[in-house]
């Protein structure tokens, strides 16, 4: 998870700066619940486990915990976070200790006071995942009848009540990808910011099948790069990045340096994807744990035979040991379909040149 404090300006990239080198834990995650409403077809999160979820009480403590520690950036996510009985009281407390926060949701159970709460408290960003322009599509995708329009439902109500900063995105897959520029256009009629990922991932219990669901590498490419814009920030993105560090550490990235995520169970890790490190919280002890155990991310050392060291690429690859870890078994063992889509893009941009 890169640190996810926005470096806007120059002073905030100094900052961020300043903080990586004294490993504050500036940006983080929290899974409100585990819980979905939607059954997606792609999702990687896994559910049904017996472990009983944190109560109310224990989120509050650790969000004092985590604003004592410097936290300024939390992400809310889930499973779907509005499912949680105590949302509501749980935003309002992040926002009162100052924090930018950010909620991701499928928007299909935003309510008007919902609505009205972000209106009153704007959150950074809410980011809402659409998976069809038609609600065949999308029901085939979510397992929930009417998927689509109640997504879309949700977000009419947040532009309802003027609601800022609402951005809509989805997932390019085999079972939506006829329907990618219809959703596109829903965006661009709506007012709202507009992103989409070909990235699916393997399941976090090592399930690789929705890899099957997955578009080749140069439809998603296309897709991508379809409007120049994109291609230009893309490359002002790529000409800003520097060569990954000098030394042989795995993970580079702001995992465990100023980046952390909490399960709905209590655990600390160092981001949202599994890397065999975390930490059950008690109260009182964010900053130990933060200290003693999730800084062993930093210990990880690549192979000499490390083939993401050194590569052009790697800047536009969203190359991840975790994630490739979860594809091939092996953290130091990049997902082919990574490389090649990071391979295109650098292709892209260089004919612009």
């Amino acid at each position: 998870m890169e640190c996810a404090v926005r470096p806007d300006n120059i002073f905030f990239r100094d900052f961020i700066d300043k903080a990586k080198q004294q490993r504050l834990p500036l940006a983080g995650g929290i899974d409100l619940t585990s819980r979905c409403n939607l059954s997606c077809v792609h999702c990687y999160v896994q559910r049904g486990s017996d472990e009983p979820e944190m109560p109310t009480s224990r989120i509050l403590e650790i969000v004092d915990e985590i604003a004592a520690a410097g936290c300024m950036d939390m992400l809310v996510t889930g499973g779907e976070p509005l499912l949680h009985g105590d949302f509501v009281e749980i935003y309002r407390y992040m926002k009162f200790k100052g924090m930018l926060v950010t909620v991701f949701t499928n928007g299909t159970l935003v309510t008007d006071e919902i609505a009205a709460l972000f209106a009153e408290l704007p959150p950074y960003a809410v980011e809402i995942s659409l998976y069809g322009a038609t609600d065949a599509t999308s029901d085939s995708i979510t397992g929930v009848e009417e998927s689509m329009s109640k997504c879309l439902g949700g977000v009419k109500k947040l532009l309802g009540h003027d609601v800022k900063n609402v951005l809509l995105k989805t997932m390019l897959m085999t079972s939506n990808r006829h329907e990618y520029y219809a959703m596109e256009a829903l965006a661009v009629k709506m007012g709202l910011k507009w992103r989409m990922d070909a990235a699916i991932n393997a399941r976090v219990n090592g399930d690789t099948g929705p890899l099957s669901l997955r578009v080749s590498a140069e439809e998603a490419i296309e897709k991508e790069f379809a409007l120049e814009a994109r291609l230009l920030d893309m490359k002002k993105y790529y000409e800003s990045c520097v060569a990954l560090p000098a030394g042989d550490r795995l993970y580079v990235c702001g995992a465990g340096v100023c980046g952390f995520h909490i399960d709905a169970y209590g655990n600390l890790l160092p981001c949202l994807m599994p890397t065999g490190i975390k930490y059950r919280l008690e109260k009182g002890n964010f900053l130990d744990s933060w200290h003693s155990v999730i800084n062993d991310i930093l210990n990880k050392r690549a192979r000499k035979d490390y083939p993401c060291r050194g590569c052009k690429y790697v800047a536009l690859c969203c190359a991840c040991p975790a994630v490739s870890g979860l594809e091939t078994g092996d953290e130091q063992k990049p997902s082919a379909y990574m490389c090649e889509m990071g391979k295109l893009r650098f292709e892209a941009i260089k004919k612009l040149a």
